[in-house]
Order: structure tokens, then C-alpha cells, then sequence
């Protein structure tokens, strides 16, 4: 038994998130990574039991999830689904907005139905990582005009709309809520891009959005953040994408054990039990720096380092999966093929220079360690 089936079955709050995701989204994985309607079907499972809002109060329809709890939810939801998991996070990020900013307003109208699926929002906040922001706010005495493009937000024909942000003159970043759709009102529009021919979840339906003079009242204003906002939320938030490449390693090592139960192939199951060791240790170590919050910077860096692991052992256990199944994962519609792809995703979801370079550190010290010889030439090179 993986360690995340037993911290499932010891966890009551998560039997019922398991059960469900068994019977109804492993056999349809491949449908929902493909088609936006068994993705919706899928996201709205999901609302009818709550779970679309799982760290909001209990007060407003939510679970109240802890943040261990949450990160083995997440885990779990890329397990069986890396479509719905990456696209149910955008939706539980702008709920998560929507109750930590000002306006109490949204939160009644937004907050219960979002927990229940009944509405349905995303995000768009990326962009302000660039040097150079590609949305611009300007105040006016009843709310905000917007003007340029937010080049990211996943969900269109899903989400109704996206907490999205643009840059003020002082540098702080106002937060709103914006329709995805369509809109012309005189000379101010919001125009919705083509969704993007990506390598992977297709059915999330990733597009640009482009605002011209759009208008945004002070009732749909979420928050104000500051400068520096971006930055101590990062830091913060190191290790909740790796719940994703967890979950997504953890799939792969399913399919792999399946393919040794048919071909009946013993000589790999050592390095089957190898990679489940490693993503156990990894799944372990990263629930102990959850349950131990410490801001210092060498903390910091031990997160980035985990974080880069778990994505590392996602890419491993998904081609080893690969390579244990043969000439049949090669196919489009093997899931093996599609965890390979999610893996991809989970490498870039969220990066920030810190993770890229913890990543490509991790990368090259792998190769290092196994193929260097004492005077650092790899085997390609004659060493």
C-alpha cells in the first residue's frame, strides 16, 4: 500500500473524495482530459459534494480543510485526473481570494455556491511575475478602468467569470471579478482569445483575455494587494503544486504495477518498489514542512528543493511507466501517454526562478551523480 492510500484510509474527510474518484473519474480520465463537457460533469461531481470549496469555513457551505488535508485532496484529484485536478485549483484559488479580500458582498453572493459548483470562476493573476505588466488599472471615483491583456486564464466555457488582477500607477495590484466571455459596451470591451493547442488538458480550455477600457465597479473588487504581495505568496506556497506532481507519480506507479501483474515481468519490480519508496519519502517529507510552518529562508529553500524532487519523480515514474507498458503507451489515448503529458504540466504550474532553478538543479545533480565518473566525463564522452 502507498502512503497515500494509507493516510486516505486513516483520514476520514478524504475516504469519501477517494471513493468517488475510483468509481467515476479513473475510468473517464482520458475523456475528461480531452472534451470540456466530461470536464464540466466532472467539476460539477465534485460541487454536489462540496468539495469545490474544501478549505472555505463550514459556514459558508466549504469543508475546512486543513492544509495537510488539502494537499493530499489535491494529490488525490491528480491521481485519477490531472485535467480536473489542475482545473478545480484555479477554481478553489479564486474562492480562496474572494474570502480573504474586503468585499463581504462577493463573498455572500460567490462563496456558498461556488463550494456547491452551482457557480463556477477561475483566475487570472500570473501575468504580474513579468518585470512588465501586461494589464494596466487606472482609479476613478467609482472603480477601476482596465486596459491591456491577462494572457492566461484556464476554464473558458467552464468558469463564468475569473478573479483576475491589473497593475496600478503606485504598484499595487487590484483584484476583481471580470466575466469570461465576450463583452462590447461602447468604446471598452473584453475580447476572449482562441483556446490554446496545448500539449496536455486540452479540455481546460486555456485562452487569452484582452481588456480595452473595461470597466471595473467597486462592488466587483475583490481586494488590493500590494508590491510585494506575489513575492511572500510564492514563499509561501512552494510546495502546493508538488501535491499535483505527487499525485500525478503516483498514478504512474499504478499503471506500471498493472503492467507487471500482466506480463508478469519480476525483474522490474525492484525499481517499482524503488520509486514507490521515493515518492512515500517525498509524500512524507512534504507533509512534515506543511504540518511545520517556518518562514526562514533556509526552510525556504529546503521547500524549493522537495518541490523540485516530487516534479522530478513525476517525469521519472511516468516514463518508467512508459517503458514498463511498451509500444502500447505510445498511443494518444493510453494513460500513460497522458500522465506523461500531466507531468509536463506539473513541471511548469505555478514556476516561479526559484522553482525553475531548483528544478534544473535536481535535473542535473540526478545525472551528475549517476553517469559522472571521478573526473566528470559521462559515458558519451569515452570517461
Amino acid at each position: 500500500m502507498s502512503l497515500l492510500d494509507h493516510l486516505v484510509v486513516v483520514q476520514p474527510c478524504l475516504k469519501a473524495v477517494h471513493a468517488t474518484l475510483q468509481a467515476n473519474h479513473l475510468p473517464a480520465a482520458n475523456v475528461i482530459d480531452q472534451n470540456p463537457q466530461a470536464l464540466m460533469a466532472a467539476m460539477k461531481l465534485l460541487g454536489q459534494q462540496g468539495w469545490l470549496g474544501a478549505r472555505l469555513p463550514e459556514t459558508v457551505g466549504g469543508q475546512g480543510m486543513s492544509a495537510r488535508d488539502f494537499f493530499l485532496f489535491q494529490a488525490l484529484l491528480s491521481r485519477y485526473s490531472g485535467a480536473l485536478a489542475f482545473l478545480q485549483t484555479q477554481h478553489q484559488s479564486a474562492a480562496g481570494f474572494i474570502q480573504g479580500g474586503v468585499n463581504e458582498q462577493l463573498k455572500a453572493c460567490y462563496l456558498p455556491a461556488m463550494a456547491r459548483g452551482q457557480r463556477l470562476l477561475g483566475i487570472g493573476f500570473s501575468h504580474l511575475r513579468r518585470p512588465t505588466p501586461s494589464c494596466w488599472a487606472s482609479a476613478t471615483d467609482s472603480g477601476y478602468q482596465l486596459q491591456g491583456e491577462v494572457p492566461w486564464v484556464t476554464g473558458f466555457e467552464t468558469f463564468e467569470a475569473f478573479v483576475g488582477a491589473a497593475v496600478l500607477p503606485s504598484g499595487e495590484a487590484v483584484f476583481g471579478v471580470l466575466p469570461l466571455s465576450d463583452r462590447t459596451c461602447s468604446d471598452s470591451y473584453i475580447s476572449i482569445g482562441e483556446p490554446m493547442a496545448l500539449a496536455a488538458m486540452a479540455s481546460t480550455n486555456t485562452v487569452r483575455v484582452a481588456l480595452e477600457n473595461w470597466f471595473l465597479p467597486k462592488d466587483q473588487v475583490v481586494d488590493i494587494k500590494s508590491p510585494d504581495w506575489l513575492p511572500q505568496r510564492d514563499r509561501q506556497g512552494v510546495l502546493k503544486a508538488a501535491s499535483f506532481a505527487l499525485g500525478c507519480a503516483q498514478a504512474s506507479l499504478d499503471l506500471w504495477a498493472m503492467a507487471l501483474e500482466h506480463k508478469g515481468w519480476q525483474s522490474l519490480r525492484p525499481a517499482h518498489e524503488h520509486l514507490q519508496s521515493a515518492v512515500d519519502h517525498c509524500l512524507d517529507t512534504c507533509l512534515q514542512a506543511i504540518d511545520t510552518p517556518d518562514p526562514s529562508t533556509s526552510a525556504i529553500t529546503h521547500r524549493h528543493q522537495l518541490r523540485a524532487h516530487a516534479v522530478a519523480l513525476a517525469g521519472r515514474c511516468a516514463q518508467a511507466a512508459i517503458a514498463a507498458i511498451g509500444g502500447a503507451a505510445n498511443a494518444l489515448s493510453h494513460p500513460a501517454q497522458r500522465l506523461y503529458r500531466e507531468a509536463l504540466v506539473f513541471t511548469v504550474t505555478g514556476q516561479t526562478p526559484e522553482v525553475a532553478a531548483a528544478i534544473c538543479e535536481e535535473l542535473a545533480e540526478r545525472g551528475r551523480g549517476k553517469w559522472e565518473d571521478s573526473r566528470g566525463a559521462g559515458p558519451w564522452d569515452g570517461g
